[in-house]
C-alpha cells in the first residue's frame, strides 16, 4: 500500500443542547466529510441519527455522567449545555432567561458538582475525539483547527472554559481553537454552495447586494444575525455581517420543560405525593413526541397516565389553552427579538428606498432593478413547529417582507449538520487584515445630526451616507467636519467600497461599525486615518483633533491612537482590538471628551491653550507639515456641491463664503454640515498651534488661505 500524505482539514464543532454534530472540511480537496455517529442500536428519536448525544447525569453518582446514546429513566437527566452556566457563575440576570439551568444553578458552590459537570463535558468531548480520529484515519486527513459555535450571548468566559475542554479533549492547541456564532455558521453555511444561496435571493444577477436576517430558533435559545450578500463579476459573492450577533433565552426545550413542571405542581398537589426521575422523564418524552401537533393554532390536549412515588396512578390533563400558554412563555424572549429585528429590517428597507425616491435614483434604468427586498432566514429545531412558522409568516407579511425561508426546505438530508458545517467553512478560509483592505475595503466617518432650526431629525437616525476617509488605494488626511456639541460621530467599514471616481461618500447601508466616537466638543475636527504593519499585524492609527470658533481662546485638542486589527472569521471583517480578546481594553475613552476649559487631558484627549510648536524656527519661511500655510501665491479651489475638495479656500469667492464679522472671524459653509467649513482670523498677530495643529500667519484682505487639514 502506497503511503498518502495526509491532507490539512478543519473540524467544525455545533454543540447543540439536544445533540452534538460534527463536520470535517478540506479546503485543498475542496470537500467536506461527515462525523456520523454509528450507534445504531441506542438510536432516540430526540435527534438525527449520526448525532451524539448531548445529555448527561450529573445529579446522582449511580454511574457514569456521560452515557453517549444509552438512557437511563431511572436517572435525572440534563443537557450538558447547561453546565457552562454554573461553570462560569453566570450572572442572575443572564440566567433567568435559561429556566432549565436552575436545577444546576442551585448547586453552582458545590464544588464537587461543578467537578461532575466539567468531567460530563470532557467525557462527551473526548468521545467526538475518538469518531474524529477515525474518520480522519480513514481518509487521511489531519486536523489543524477547530471552530466552535456558540450562542451569540456567550462572552470570553464562556469561550475560556470551552476552549480549554476541547483543547484537553482532543490534545489540540488552544491557539488554534476558534469561536464563531450559530448564526454566522449558518451564515456561512447557506453563502458557501451555490444551491444552498439560491434560496436566499431571486435575480440576483441584477443586484448589487442583498441584505439577510437570520433567526436561529434552537432548543435552549434563539440567535440572530444581519448580513450583507455582495455579488461581483461573474455573480462571485462574498457577505459579511451588519451589527452584532444576538439572542435570548427560550426554546422548545423549555417549552417542554415547563410543560413538565406544570404536570408536577398538578400531582404534587396531593398531600406527601411527587413523582420519581423515570416518571418526570416519561411526563417529557411523551410530550416530546407528541408537541409537533399540540400549542399555539393546534386543539389537541396532552393527557397521559404518571404513577406517583406513593403508587398512585394519576391522569394528566393539559387543555390547549395551557400548552399555548407555556409555548408563549417559552418563546417570549426569542419571538419579541425576532419581531424587533424583523421590524428593524423592514424599515431600513423603506428609509433607503425613501431616500433613493427622493435622489431620484429610482427612475433611473440603471437602478430599478439593483434593490432587492431583504431576506428572512429562520433555522433550528424549534422552528419547525407549524405555530411558529405561522407567527413569523405573520410578522413578515405585516411588516412589508416576503415570507420567510426555512432551512428544512432547503436540506434534508442529515439536516441538523449545517451550523457545524458552516463552522468548518469559516475558519477554514481566513484572510489576513492586508487581504481584506486589498479586496476593497474602505473606511467613513458616520454622523447622527441633533435636530436643529434647519435640520428636522425627529426620529434621530444616523445619516444614510458617510464621509469617505480611506481605504488601501487612497487617504483623506484631515477630513474637516463641524459639529454643535450634541452631533454624533462614528467610525463605518465598507468591505467592498466602490471606489472608481475617488467618491467621497459611502452608502452606509452597505457598512458596517468600526467605532462609536460618541459627541465630540463643538467646533470644528479633524480625522486622519492611517494604515500601520502589514499582513495580520496590521492596526489603524486614529488621529482627531478640533479647533474651537468663535472664541478667541487659543484652545486645542489633539488625540492619537494606534489600535491594532484582526479579522474576524465568523463575521468576515474586520475590527479592532485583537481576537479572543475584550475589545473595551483598546477603544475606552473614544467617546469622551474633556471640555474646553479642562486644561489637563482627559480621557484620551489632550486640551490646552496653545503654545509655541516644539522645534519650529519662527523666522523659516517653510511651515511644519500639518500646519496651516498662509501663501500669496496659492491657487483657489472649487465646490462640488456636497464637500469642499482640494485644499485651496479663497476668500474672495461669495459662494464660499457666509459672513465676515467686525472681529475677523470668517466661516466657511455649504448646505450640508458635513462640508462646513471656517478660518478664524486675526489681523493683529501671527497664531501658532502646537504641532500636528494650526499655523495662522498674517491675513490681508486678498490673501488666500492653504490648509493641509
Amino acid at each position: 500500500m502506497s503511503w498518502e500524505k495526509e491532507k490539512e482539514a478543519t473540524l467544525g464543532i455545533d454543540f447543540g443542547s439536544t445533540s452534538t454534530r460534527a463536520y470535517l472540511w478540506c479546503l485543498a480537496l475542496k470537500k467536506g466529510f461527515n462525523v456520523e455517529n454509528r450507534d445504531k442500536k441506542n438510536f432516540t428519536s430526540r435527534f438525527d441519527k449520526g448525532d451524539f448525544s448531548s445529555t448527561g447525569y450529573p445529579f446522582d453518582e449511580d454511574g457514569p455522567i456521560y452515557m453517549g446514546e444509552k438512557v437511563n429513566p431511572r436517572r435525572e437527566s440534563i443537557s450538558l449545555k447547561y453546565a457552562f452556566y454554573p461553570l462560569v457563575d453566570g450572572s442572575d440576570e443572564f440566567i433567568e432567561q435559561y429556566r432549565l439551568a436552575e436545577p444546576l444553578m442551585r448547586r453552582r458552590n458545590d464544588q464537587k458538582f461543578l467537578d461532575r459537570l466539567k468531567q460530563g463535558l470532557m467525557d462527551l468531548f473526548s468521545r467526538l475525539f475518538r469518531r474524529v480520529n477515525e474518520v480522519c484515519g480513514v481518509m487521511r486527513l489531519r486536523v489543524m483547527s477547530i471552530g466552535l459555535s456558540i450562542p451569540s450571548q456567550w462572552e470570553l468566559d464562556f469561550e475560556d472554559l470551552y476552549r480549554g475542554i476541547v483543547a484537553e479533549a482532543f490534545h489540540h492547541p488552544s491557539e488554534d481553537i476558534f469561536f464563531i456564532t450559530e448564526t454566522e455558521a449558518l451564515a456561512h453555511f447557506l453563502c458557501t454552495d451555490i444551491d444552498h444561496r439560491n434560496h436566499l435571493v431571486e435575480n440576483r444577477d441584477h443586484i448589487h447586494h442583498d441584505v439577510v436576517l437570520v433567526l436561529d430558533f434552537g432548543g435552549h435559545n434563539m440567535n440572530t444575525c444581519v448580513f450583507n450578500i455582495v455579488y461581483g463579476r461573474g455573480n462571485t459573492q462574498s457577505f459579511y455581517l451588519i451589527g452584532k450577533p444576538d439572542g435570548r433565552g427560550g426554546g422548545s426545550e423549555q417549552w417542554e420543560y415547563l410543560i413538565g413542571e406544570t404536570c408536577l405542581e398538578l400531582i404534587q398537589q396531593a398531600p406527601g405525593e411527587t413523582l420519581s426521575a423515570k416518571a418526570k422523564q416519561s411526563i417529557l418524552d411523551d410530550f416530546n413526541r407528541q408537541k409537533s401537533g399540540l400549542g399555539p393554532g393546534q386543539p389537541d390536549n396532552f393527557d397521559l397516565e404518571v404513577i406517583g412515588q406513593t403508587g398512585t396512578p394519576w391522569q394528566v390533563f393539559l387543555s390547549p389553552e395551557k400548552i399555548t400558554s407555556c409555548f408563549n412563555e417559552a418563546l417570549k424572549e426569542p419571538l419579541a427579538l425576532a419581531t424587533e429585528k424583523i421590524q428593524q429590517l423592514a424599515k431600513m428597507y423603506r428609509s433607503q428606498n425613501d431616500r433613493h425616491e427622493a435622489d431620484g435614483e429610482i427612475n433611473k434604468g440603471r437602478h430599478r432593478r439593483q434593490r432587492a427586498q431583504p431576506r428572512v432566514i429562520v433555522a433550528g429545531g424549534t422552528s419547525k413547529h407549524e405555530g411558529l412558522q405561522s407567527q413569523l409568516r405573520d410578522l413578515c407579511q405585516s411588516s412589508g417582507l416576503p415570507d420567510p425561508v426555512f432551512t428544512d426546505d432547503i436540506m434534508v438530508q442529515y439536516d441538523s449538520v449545517k451550523i457545524a458545517m458552516g463552522a468548518a467553512y469559516a475558519i477554514a478560509r481566513p484572510l489576513t487584515v492586508d487581504q481584506f483592505m486589498r479586496r476593497g475595503a474602505a473606511f467613513g466617518l458616520q454622523m447622527r445630526q441633533h435636530a436643529t432650526r434647519g435640520n428636522s431629525n425627529a426620529e434621530n437616525e444616523w445619516d444614510d451616507r458617510a464621509m469617505f476617509l480611506m481605504s488601501k488605494r487612497r487617504q483623506i488626511k484631515d477630513l474637516k467636519i463641524n459639529v454643535t456639541g450634541r452631533d454624533e460621530l462614528k467610525i463605518v467599514c465598507d468591505p467592498f467600497f466602490d471606489d472608481g471616481n475617488n467618491a467621497d461618500n459611502m452608502h452606509c447601508n452597505k457598512c458596517y461599525d468600526i467605532l462609536y466616537l460618541g459627541q465630540p466638543t463643538k467646533g470644528w475636527w479633524y480625522f486622519t486615518l492611517t494604515l500601520v504593519g502589514c499582513g495580520d499585524n496590521t492596526s489603524l492609527t486614529i488621529e482627531r483633533r478640533s479647533k474651537r470658533h468663535k472664541t478667541k481662546r487659543k484652545i486645542v485638542a489633539y488625540d492619537s491612537r494606534t489600535i491594532p486589527l484582526y479579522y474576524n472569521r465568523g463575521s468576515n471583517s474586520i475590527h479592532l482590538g485583537e481576537d479572543g480578546r475584550d475589545a473595551s481594553e483598546f477603544l475606552a475613552g473614544f467617546d469622551q471628551y474633556a471640555r474646553a476649559d479642562a486644561g489637563k487631558r482627559k480621557n484620551g484627549i489632550q486640551v490646552e491653550d496653545v503654545q509655541q510648536p516644539p522645534d519650529v524656527d519662527e523666522t523659516s519661511v517653510n511651515a511644519p507639515e500639518n500646519f496651516i500655510v498662509l501663501d500669496d501665491d496659492s491657487q483657489g479651489s472649487t465646490h462640488d456641491g456636497d464637500s469642499w475638495e482640494g485644499e485651496d479656500w479663497n476668500f474672495d469667492d461669495p459662494a464660499m463664503l457666509k459672513s465676515l464679522n467686525p472681529d475677523g472671524e470668517v466661516e466657511l459653509q455649504s448646505a450640508n454640515r458635513h462640508a462646513l467649513n471656517a478660518a478664524q482670523v486675526d489681523s493683529n498677530q501671527t497664531k501658532q498651534l502646537t504641532v500636528h495643529f494650526i499655523h495662522l500667519c498674517e491675513l490681508h484682505s486678498n490673501t488666500l488661505l492653504r490648509t493641509y487639514m
